[in-house]
């Protein structure tokens, strides 16, 4: 088993169960799509995703309404962008 998706199974087992069934239904739908690409993280892009892992294993997690109005501004600035 490669080290990092041990690492990451480590760390999923910690979720909840409902949290659990939904990366591992992801993961089943991957494995039937062999050809796509490989997305390689940076170290930088990892470390982020280990620290929201770690965020969300001590319950600091917002609302969908918060999400929703985050992801508005986002757009809003990509257009700004243009």
């Amino acid at each position: 088993m490669d080290i990092v998706f041990a690492q990451a199974v480590t760390k999923i087992i910690e979720l909840p169960q409902d949290t659990q069934r939904v990366i591992g239904e992801a993961l089943l739908d991957g494995a039937g799509q062999p050809d796509l690409p490989v997305i390689e993280f940076t170290a930088e892009e990892n470390a982020m995703i280990d620290e929201a892992l770690e965020e969300i294993e001590r319950g600091e997690v917002i609302g969908q309404e918060e999400m929703k109005k985050h992801f508005a501004e986002l757009r809003a600035k990509s257009y700004e962008a243009i």
